[in-house]
């Protein structure tokens, strides 16, 4: 039997169970340890204000538009940032170089379920490092649009950046751009994240709203 997290209805979740399915030609099983809540797009489904629930998606227009929904409730399965051990391998992959094998820790997306049947070509190459913490590898996909943003910033050593608003990416990119020799000022309305991102190497670290407060009204 495998698990799967479930949205059923606005702010209505359960854990349903399904029987297990086999095992296809060029695919791996991979049974999860971690799956990161994305506090965006998943929580939109939750609390049922994702526009794909009541609108139509118009890729060419690029935005939504009156008409069918583009998802009904229940919502299954969702989740990006997932971390698991290999359990299976179907039997013309095993051996192949680049192909994880049973007892390897990768990371992918298979959404928020106990176990994951993944097609090779998304699991190549996503093996984790031995040593390295499993957990880290929930922030992969993430992390790959804060590493994404400083590059397109052409940061250089000794230039100022602000990063406004520091949520998990924003941290990221905090510590991404003072890797990559920034001076770093961190902006959000939540002392602990502000916290956190000194800890990341921030050189500054401002509350939107005390701090401007302050400036607005000087003793």
């Amino acid at each position: 039997m495998e698990t799967v997290v479930q949205f059923t209805g606005p702010r209505q979740v359960e854990v349903a169970s399904h029987e297990s399915a086999g095992l296809p030609p060029g695919h791996l099983r991979v049974r999860t340890r971690y799956s990161g809540i994305s506090a965006g797009t998943e929580l939109t489904a939750y609390r049922g204000t994702n526009p794909y629930l009541t609108r139509t998606w118009d890729a060419e227009a690029r935005l939504f538009r009156d008409g069918a929904a583009g998802i009904e409730y229940p919502v299954a399965g969702w989740g990006y940032s997932e971390v698991g051990e290999v359990t299976e391998v179907s039997p013309e992959l095993v051996g192949r170089p680049g192909v994880p094998a049973p007892g390897d820790l990768v990371w992918g997306i298979w959404g928020h379920r106990s176990e994951g049947i993944v097609p090779v070509e998304r699991m190549t190459g996503h093996t984790l490092p031995s040593g390295l913490e499993p957990l880290a590898g929930a922030f992969a996909r993430v992390g790959a649009i804060a590493y994404n943003a400083v590059l397109a910033a052409d940061i250089h050593v000794g230039e100022d950046v602000a990063v406004f608003g520091q949520g998990v990416i924003g941290r990221l990119t905090t510590r991404l751009a003072q890797l990559n020799g920034a001076r770093v000022t961190a902006v959000d309305a939540l002392d602990g994240r502000l916290a956190t991102a000194r800890s990341y190497g921030a050189t500054h670290a401002l509350n939107a709203r005390t701090d401007a407060r302050r400036r607005a009204h000087p003793r």
